[in-house]
């Protein structure tokens, strides 16, 4: 990918679902790290701050994100946003908790690092509740990138505040890309990265179809 680095990085979200892909074609959870599409050389390396143990929609987003981009990158998890959720950790399949929790322990280069920080505006620094802080105290990344949504057709005043500090701001759709820039954001802060997809876990293969009986109430 002839671009800047950050831009090769949301190439790179994009590209890391096929790692996914892979993992489901040859039938099994690969080692992080063994296998390395390089489609977008050159990135930064990664620190990722999540709900990743928490549960919910930032989750399960923040998991797919990050063990995929592990094949293209080094991608240290913090946990963000979200309190830690002790039941929701050991309801993890094993294999899945395990690659997670490796990714706590990644060593990143910190003078080519960049900080995404996942999860609603309210917990960037300085968080409006106690949270951990994103960007990390001590770090100095290359680009400290914001990843958020809404559903709604507006957001507050204090979210556009923070998005506006962030580096970039990445959202699903042009929906939200539309919504924020009308409510203030720097529309050239705001980026298109669609959501990503675990096909390991969300395999349609392994789906049986449901015999659904609609009762029309009159």
């Amino acid at each position: 990918c002839e671009m800047k680095p950050l831009r090769a990085l949301s190439c790179a979200v994009l590209a890391a679902c096929v790692a996914v892909a892979l993992r489901l074609w040859l039938g099994e959870w690969l080692p992080l790290g063994l296998f390395r599409a390089r489609t977008c050389p050159n990135l930064p390396h990664l620190v990722w701050m999540a709900p990743f143990f928490s549960g919910g929609g930032y989750c399960s987003e923040a998991q797919s994100f990050a063990l995929a981009l592990a094949n293209e990158t080094a991608v240290m998890i913090i946990q963000h946003g979200d309190a830690f959720s002790q039941e929701y950790a050991e309801g993890m399949s094993e294999r899945y908790a395990t690659d997670l929790w490796q990714l706590t322990g990644t060593r990143v280069n910190m003078s080519n690092t960049a900080v995404v920080c996942h999860s609603e505006p309210g917990a960037w620094y300085p968080p409006l509740y106690q949270t951990t802080r994103c960007p990390p105290r001590g770090l100095t990344p290359i680009k400290t990138v914001g990843r958020t949504m809404s559903e709604t057709d507006g957001i507050p005043e204090e979210w556009v505040k923070r998005c506006n500090a962030m580096d970039e701001v990445w959202v699903p759709t042009q929906f939200h890309v539309d919504v924020f820039a009308a409510c203030g954001v720097d529309q050239h802060k705001l980026f298109i990265v669609p959501e990503a997809v675990d096909l390991n876990l969300f395999d349609p293969s392994k789906a049986h179809q449901l015999d659904w009986v609609v009762r029309i109430i009159p």
